[in-house]
């Protein structure tokens, strides 16, 4: 069995399994506490062959039948089979993910972070590390299950295990302990509990940086990704500067390591990491050094797309019509349609192969090159753009109304501006009347997302300004 299952034969394997499971059955039944481990163990290895076969189903029943095994083993002799137990608990809880059952995988991580607490109170030095990485996958199930008081004592269980142990072996558990400061992080943030999430993020970047300094470019970009996190949570308490310098603290730690490849590693990580520096840019209006980062993203994005152009043009046309919007803000005007005009270009050539992925950016581009010419007091090719637009997004909606209609609605809100400016009032007020029925709709489900799109729709039907984009 195990020859076959080597040579990848698993027809074979799985037949030489099952058949030897056949006699162990047989020898356990006289003897069983010689043959039922070797029943467990074959139960094991033929649920391998099985999920390699794609036998999900099958491989539930026999590593079921396992785990039984094990569990009255242990029951018996915890000494010598509860190591056995948690090894097939971890199968069992990933075949569980597999399957897309995670209550069941989070009862089986509940079941294996208590076995390897018994573990570790006979042996710490060997089991104390598992138990820690047990919670926090247990962390993540009750977290994705809302039971966050939970969630928060498995991140911070894990967090302070793993801060003893660094103690005592800091080159070996430095980095779970990094790990776990991170996750304890993300979990503060999502809960807005801004100022806990700030203080385990900060403890995350000192220990990688911490890391890195060895020169291990390993963890350089896990020093990136920690920086970025914190740049969004200072922005988010409205702490900018401190924001900014995140964000390009991060930049610098791609950049090194690009400078240290000779090939094109990190090279997207550096560009997707000045779009970030070069939208904070934008958005406190510093219009200049968000050009100067969306041009080098651009040529970033560029050299990867001669190379790999099915992923890497969709993040081309979106830097495009980044730069043109600033370009655009700049009153650079002629700059802005170009950059426009090659975004729309490239999406529908782009369209032919994967119009999942560039039908969205058509739409995108033409309500950015329908406010380009509104700006420019080109009302028929502004008009023409949105009505373009419009015609894509709703044949997009009719297939997915629920990714889609907020993209009708914005268009038609544009549409309606237009509308309103060149003072055709009657065509503006039936434009914004189908956004406002479509963001009510929307708000009915999602209140917090689409709650200020219908009162400023509103507010545009029964008063004469408000504010364009």
């Amino acid at each position: 069995a195990a020859f076959h299952r080597e040579q990848n034969n698993l027809g074979e394997a799985g037949n030489a399994y099952a058949e030897a499971l056949s006699i162990y059955h047989g020898l356990a039944s006289r003897s069983p506490e010689s043959h039922w481990p070797s029943v467990a163990a074959t139960l094991q290895s033929l649920t391998a062959v099985r999920r390699g076969q794609g036998r999900r189903e099958d491989a539930r029943k026999s590593l079921d039948e396992a785990l039984g095994i094990y569990r009255n083993l242990a029951a018996q002799n915890p000494e010598r089979y509860q190591s056995n137990l948690v090894l097939t608990l971890e199968d069992s809880s990933l075949l569980y993910w597999v399957q897309n059952r995670p209550q069941d995988a989070r009862r089986t991580y509940e079941e294996l972070v208590k076995t390897y607490r018994s573990l570790a109170a006979g042996n710490p030095e060997t089991y104390l590390p598992a138990m820690a990485s047990s919670l926090d996958r247990l962390g993540a199930f009750l977290w994705e299950s809302r039971r966050d008081a939970d969630a928060r004592r498995c991140y911070e269980e894990e967090l302070k295990v793993f801060r003893d142990l660094a103690v005592r072996n800091p080159s070996r558990y430095q980095p779970y302990l990094a790990l776990s400061q991170f996750h304890l992080g993300a979990f503060h943030q999502e809960h807005k509990r801004l100022k806990d999430a700030a203080r385990a993020y900060q403890e995350a970047l000192r220990t990688y940086q911490t890391l890195s300094a060895s020169g291990a470019n390993l963890y350089v970009p896990y020093v990136a990704l920690t920086l970025t996190r914190l740049g969004d949570l200072h922005r988010q308490q409205s702490q900018l500067k401190i924001a900014g310098k995140a964000y390009e603290d991060a930049v610098k730690a791609w950049r090194r390591l690009v400078s240290r490849s000779r090939q094109s590693d990190h090279k997207h990580d550096l560009a997707a990491a000045l779009i970030r520096l070069g939208n904070f840019f934008r958005d406190e209006h510093l219009m200049e050094q968000a050009a100067k980062e969306y041009e080098e993203a651009l040529t970033l994005y560029r050299d990867l797309a001669a190379v790999i152009p099915g992923n890497q043009l969709p993040n081309v046309v979106l830097t495009l019509n980044n730069l043109g919007i600033v370009y655009q803000a700049q009153k650079r005007f002629d700059n802005a349609a170009r950059a426009f005009d090659e975004a729309l270009r490239t999406s529908r050539d782009g369209v032919t192969n994967n119009p999942e992925s560039f039908q969205p950016y058509i739409v995108m581009t033409l309500n950015n090159l329908g406010a380009l010419y509104r700006d420019q007091n080109r009302w028929d090719d502004a008009a023409n753009a949105y009505e373009e637009a419009l015609n894509v997004c709703r044949v997009l909606a009719s297939q997915n109304p629920g990714a889609y209609l907020p993209y009708v609605a914005g268009t038609l809100n544009n549409l309606g501006l237009l509308h309103r400016d060149r003072n055709r009032m009657d065509a503006a007020g039936k434009v914004f009347e189908e956004a406002l029925g479509i963001y009510r709709d929307l708000s009915q489900q999602t209140p917090e997302r689409f709650k200020e799109d219908v009162e400023r729709i509103h507010s545009l039907l029964v008063g004469p300004t408000s504010e364009d984009r």
